[in-house]
């Protein structure tokens, strides 16, 4: 991305934090703590993050979670007593990465030396008419081989403003990223090695929304929102091909909606009128694109633990490209909500959307005390960029950044960084599951994740191509605090791709091993090898990699 965007961007989001003043504000629907949000009738259930995501994701980078104090020794940098109403934390972070073979290929292999600088800010507010957190932390690399100097964006944020008290209110969140464009690598590993294929990824939102309550009749709302999403990286090219699968995309979307909600008058009834309006500008098939949802949906609670869910409406979709795409007609879904306990949640839908039947699945479940167990499954169209700014949309950020559900509190890797299947511009369609189990005892948390997903071109922009491909994921991470100070942690994952008319199979699985310290107040260090073997039906061989990671972060 240009400089001078890079600018506009940057200087959007903080200045946007800065109008909206001070706020902890909260609107007046009780299920729904953020501007209306499409199919969240039962409304938000944050909970804290997946126990032992936050330390030992990649998402951090510099062998840090991204935007946070780390966990080296299990407690976080905060003095007792109540959070300031603002608090601002700088910090600097050095990274010195060796590998043997940079470009990750079977054959001339590369070894490269990396040395990445990446200052960070973290800002939260918490007052009287502004909650909200802005994490950034760019990245300076140098790549010892070609002498190449890079910079990277990474930021998240998250701000809910009260402009007029219980009326007005103003929601700005962003996310901004990197992931991979040839695919191939699991999780975060070794997107720095490859300069070649790191694509930046930027997400921005702004709401204002009003809110009016009609006693305990009912509430509505009604709000605007303004979308910016911007996918950027080298054009890429299918083996023997003339035409890309990706470009550069930028997007604005302007969305208008609508709701009022029944109120408590109802009892155990819940009904809501919503609609939904998004018109598109930009590149590719989404410009000049649109969609329209308008619904009636229902809630009943049998008992505190059971509600019955349904709906039924109409939707106008229409997507430009190669082939256009245009979906009018009914839709509809019936579901179940299940609430076992004060921090679990289970909603399980099936209906018709999109122009055809599927069925979706959020879940978040304490089994004991220990022992969290989550499962999501979604069927949806969209383009990369399209597809992020609807998962922003519905998404909270953990205390270090990363993204969760708003609605269970599980980690949100993809679209936001999804590495193991290469980035398309295509509009597509995209199934998506994930599951997950994760143990936390007094020194040790253990977590078994997994993912799948599937996805299908529908229409692309004139001029290039689109392929269906899959793949699937599983990984299992191990961390332990070896003494107060001192934490160990390793993973081994596993990953499979299939594209049968383009990229062919190919397959990756890996080991990580490392140890982060606390070495003096506010100062951090970690140390990681991590080891990757890859091979597809291109290569006669395999392709191995190994890196080792010195990590330094300094907390002011």
């Amino acid at each position: 991305m240009h400089g001078r965007r890079w600018g506009r961007l940057l200087a959007g989001i903080w200045a946007g934090l800065a109008l909206a003043a001070p706020a902890a504000a909260q609107p007046l629907l009780p299920e729904a703590p953020g501007p209306f949000r499409e199919g969240r009738l039962e409304g938000a259930r944050a909970s804290p993050v997946l126990p032992g995501y936050e330390g030992f994701g990649d998402l951090g980078g510099l062998g840090l979670p991204f935007g946070g104090i780390p966990l080296a020794t299990g407690r976080t940098a905060a003095a007792p007593g109540p959070a300031p109403a603002w608090s601002l934390t700088p910090s600097i972070g050095l990274e010195l990465l060796a590998t043997d073979n940079a470009r990750g290929t079977v054959r001339d292999r590369r070894a490269d030396f990396v040395t990445t600088l990446s200052p960070a800010l973290d800002a939260r507010a918490e007052t009287a008419r502004l909650t909200g957190r802005l994490s950034y932390a760019p990245l300076l690399r140098h790549y010892a081989e070609s002498g190449e100097v890079r910079l990277d964006h990474r930021f998240s944020g998250q701000g809910l403003a009260t402009l007029v008290q219980d009326r007005l209110f103003l929601d700005l969140r962003g996310y901004g990223g990197l992931q991979s464009l040839g695919g191939g690598y699991l999780a975060q590993d070794n997107l720095a090695t490859n300069r070649r294929d790191l694509v930046q990824t930027v997400n921005l939102q702004a709401s204002p929304y009003l809110v009016h309550r009609f006693g305990t009749l009912a509430v509505a709302q009604l709000g605007y929102s303004y979308q910016y999403s911007s996918v950027s990286g080298r054009r890429a090219f299918l083996p023997g091909s003339a035409r890309p699968y990706f470009t550069d995309q930028e997007t604005n979307a302007h969305t208008g909606y609508a709701l009022i909600r029944s109120g408590e008058e109802f009892g155990r009834l819940v009904l809501e009128s919503r609609t939904v309006g998004t018109v598109y500008e930009g590149d590719g098939v989404l410009d000049g694109a649109h969609r329209l949802f308008t619904s009636v949906q229902a809630l009943y609670a049998l008992t505190r633990q059971v509600a019955l869910l349904a709906e039924g409406g109409y939707e106008d979709q229409h997507y430009g490209g190669t082939r256009p795409l245009d979906i009018q007609g009914p839709i509809w879904s019936v579901g179940v909500r299940l609430t076992p306990g004060p921090d679990s949640i289970l909603i399980l839908r099936y209906g018709r959307r999109n122009g055809y039947e599927s069925f979706s699945l959020d879940a978040s479940v304490y089994v004991g005390v220990r022992t969290r167990v989550f499962a999501t499954y979604a069927d949806q169209l969209g383009t990369p960029g399209q597809l992020a700014g609807d998962l922003l949309s519905g998404a909270s950020f953990d205390a270090y950044g990363n993204p969760v559900s708003g609605l269970t509190g599980a980690p949100l890797a993809a679209p936001f960084g999804s590495s193991l299947l290469a980035t398309q511009s295509s509009l597509q369609r995209v199934k998506r599951a994930t599951a997950g189990i994760s143990q936390t005892w007094p020194r040790d948390t253990i977590t078994l994740f997994s993912s799948y997903e599937d996805r299908s071109p529908l229409t692309s922009e004139p001029g290039t191509v689109g392929f269906a491909q899959k793949g699937y994921f599983v990984g299992l991470t191990w961390g332990r605090a070896l003494t107060p100070v001192l934490n160990g942690f390793a993973s081994v994952r596993y990953g499979r791709t299939e594209s049968p008319t383009a990229l062919g199979t190919s397959d990756v699985y890996g080991l990580s091993l490392g140890l982060s310290q606390e070495l003096a107040p506010g100062l951090f260090g970690s140390l990681r090898y991590l080891y990757a073997n890859r091979g597809s039906d291109f290569d006669s061989g395999r392709a191995v990699q190994n890196t080792v990671v010195l990590a330094l972060r300094k907390f002011f």
